[in-house]
């Protein structure tokens, strides 16, 4: 997986588009210099040997006097000793090199027109120096073997192998460049990816070129206006909340002094004083969650059951099925408490009195999962149940701020969790939590 990610990034891309042109510089000047160094330094070559294989296949010779007189057999034998032909069979001659070797059309057209008749030449090009293979109709069985030792390749081996260390070279120097034009830019994603947790990053340093300085410039001063605007929000909701606390801390008292003939209305209004409490208290708890989290490994049953018990008391129809099997988990115990807590308060708010805590586990992570037998909510709603103030039509008659599903959310994406919702067996809500195991 993190292999993949990296060979899909733009540093790899770049990378290897960088490494392989110059694959292509490589090869076009291996073609260049075979083509415009070697081969034409062959011509001459060719020539005059046209002339000695013609020479080499007469019986007799032509003297400066007109005369003609027989060509001594070890006179032919001396010079090829001398010029260091071989003479093979077709099998023979595959095995010293001839499989090797390429058909080149200049040097054949050169030497058929020397030797007056076809032939078939193909060049090798060996460790040392080229090798001319020779096949023609006066032995159409044979094949001639010329090294031409006058042409040494040592130089040009030695361009090939230089220009091979150059690539290696530069795609070396352009894997540190590139990597270092990425750097930023990798920072940038996962300060990116941290702020869309709802957590602030460290400013992400500046480096690299000049308009890769800029995006992390014009983030870290994004970064900075949010984390501005946020405290701005916090510090509103909490003045808010602490005056609205007194203007409602009168209407209590006010109602304390009523008359006991007035005792219906003192109890509805301390009902309703005590509702905007509970809702300036959502606020606050939304506002602050997880603000302060401290992880520690905890065993989520034990945890389940802690919450269980507080309710399963006064619920007559209240089920629980919990995995037979430790379930560790690194948590905020108190966040995931509330959590459930939450979640079960829910499910007798908007059910109809059935309850049902289940657990399990699967290879990376535990899951709670708790049901209610209520009318479930709209599948419109689904994409914005867990937005702040978001009610389903069912909650619509029952007192809330609509922050409680919100304030879930905050806690299990600070535990890198995940929250999926269905409904239940008998028609009602239900919601599935998942987190990563210890």
């Amino acid at each position: 997986m993190e292999f993949n990610r990296v060979l899909k990034s733009s540093f790899s891309h770049t990378l290897l588009l960088v490494i392989g042109l110059m694959l292509i510089t490589l090869a076009i000047t291996y073609w260049v210099v075979l083509n415009y160094a070697i081969l034409p330094s062959l011509e001459p070559f060719s020539r005059v040997l046209g002339h000695e294989i013609k020479m080499l296949t007469t019986d007799t010779l032509l003297l400066d006097d007109g005369s003609v007189v027989p060509f001594p057999s070890d006179w032919r034998q001396e010079i090829f000793h001398h010029l260091g032909l071989s003479l093979f069979d077709e099998p023979t001659a595959m095995q010293n090199g001839l499989a090797w070797a390429k058909y080149y059309p200049v040097l054949t057209d050169e030497i058929s027109e020397q030797l007056g008749v076809a032939s078939d030449v193909r060049l090798e090009i060996g460790a040392n120096h080229p090798v001319i293979w020779l096949n023609t109709d006066y032995s159409p069985d044979i094949w001639v073997r010329v090294p031409l030792f006058e042409i040494r390749q040592g130089g040009i081996i030695s361009i090939l192998r230089y220009t091979l260390f150059i690539v290696i070279l530069a795609a070396i120097v352009a894997w540190f460049f590139f990597r270092s034009q990425h750097k930023p830019l990798s920072e940038l994603q996962m300060a990116a990816t941290l702020l869309g947790k709802g957590d602030f990053p460290s400013p992400v340093k500046e480096m690299g070129a000049a308009d890769v300085r800029a995006v992390v410039r014009a983030f870290n001063k994004m970064v900075k206006d949010i984390q501005k605007l946020e405290d701005d929000r916090k510090l509103i909701i909490a003045g808010v909340s602490h005056d609205l606390r007194t203007p409602l801390a009168r209407l209590r008292l006010i109602s304390e002094m009523l008359p006991e003939e007035e005792l219906s209305v003192q109890a509805s209004i301390n009902l309703e004083v005590e509702e905007c409490n509970k809702m300036l208290q959502q606020f606050l708890d939304f506002m602050h969650t997880g603000e302060e989290i401290q992880k520690q490994d905890i065993e989520l049953n034990t945890l389940l059951l802690d919450a269980i018990s507080q309710f399963s008391d006064h619920i007559e129809n209240f089920e629980y099925d919990l995995v037979d099997a430790p379930l560790m988990v690194n948590i905020d115990p108190i966040s995931v408490k509330r959590v459930i807590n939450n979640l079960i308060v829910n499910a007798l708010n908007y059910g109809n009195g059935w309850v049902k805590v289940v657990s399990g586990q699967s290879a990376k992570q535990v899951w709670i999962q708790i049901d209610d037998d209520g009318p479930g909510i709209e599948p419109d709603k689904l994409d914005r149940l867990f937005e702040p103030f978001v009610r389903g039509e069912a909650a619509r008659t029952t007192p809330g701020s609509g922050l409680g599903l919100a304030i879930v959310k905050r806690i299990i994406d600070s535990h890198q969790g995940n929250i999926f919702v269905s409904r239940s067996n008998k028609g009602g809500f239900s919601i599935r939590i998942y987190l990563p195991k210890a």
